[in-house]
């Protein structure tokens, strides 16, 4: 979201410190090529802090639900709202759509990936793996909060055995540290029964919109780049001699 400010002048009543109390403004935003009389508004509200000259200055947040290239537009009523008088970014008295303002709505969380000992683990039943790790990059955030999570940031660690992540269990991970420019969280997972589990993280914001991450960062998520843990049931392992050596000198001959 941002905030957008538009400034109005009406003859014989803008003039002064006062508000010119017949003037309905509202902001509004859409797509590129859309026409600014359907665009989605919202009511703007006086901006007492600010008087430049005689004109009236409004405000409101304009917040897009949707990614991508949007364009704004202010407009006016002083005849309740039975006509509207729309503006641009520009200081020249007629409309042009061409140079409304324009906002990007962007994934604050920029980049985000797991990070595991070994891709594909094994893990014994109701006993704890090793750490878990995931990285996240957040944009006007990351960068300043050092030593300290992005604020309204949620990192969750999530399992599964599905091909459909959002049917995973979730679970809350912690802060970790700071690596680089890149918040750190860590989480050991306890599972309860045996398989193969396809392991993500999750990042999401106040919006609790889940960013996920696998193993690779440098693509956008797909599942089959999840870290793997087998988990397996300690009662079925076969013990097995794993090393062994001689450790006292033996004669050549007897």
């Amino acid at each position: 979201s941002a905030n957008a400010y538009g400034q109005v002048w009406v003859e014989n009543c803008s003039e002064g410190d006062k508000q010119c109390e017949s003037v309905v403004a509202e902001v509004g935003y859409g797509k590129e090529g859309d026409d600014a009389e359907d665009f989605t508004y919202t009511k703007a509200a006086y901006n007492e802090a600010v008087k430049t000259g005689n004109n009236d200055e409004y405000m409101a947040e304009v917040a897009p639900n949707a990614l991508g290239d949007y364009r704004v537009a202010y407009r006016f009523s002083v005849d309740g709202e039975a006509s509207w008088t729309y503006c641009d970014a520009d200081n020249a008295a007629e409309f042009t759509p061409e140079n409304m303002a324009s906002l990007k709505v962007k994934d604050p969380i920029e980049w985000c990936q797991v990070f595991m000992n070994s891709p594909i683990s094994v893990a014994k039943l109701d006993v704890a793996t090793d750490k878990i790790y995931g990285q996240v990059f957040v944009s006007d955030c990351s960068a300043t909060s050092k030593n300290a999570a992005c604020e309204g940031l949620k990192a969750e660690i999530g399992y599964g055995t599905g091909d459909d992540v959002s049917t995973f269990k979730f679970e809350t991970a912690d802060y970790e540290k700071d690596v680089g420019y890149n918040d750190e969280f860590s989480k050991a997972l306890i599972f309860d029964a045996v398989g193969e589990y396809k392991v993500v993280y999750a990042f999401s914001m106040a919006d609790g919109k889940r960013k996920y991450c696998s193993l690779n960062g440098s693509k956008p998520f797909d599942l089959a780049d999840a870290g793997t843990v087998t988990v397996v049931d300690p009662a079925t392992i076969v013990p097995k001699v794993d090393w062994c050596r001689i450790v006292s000198d033996v004669p050549a001959s007897m």
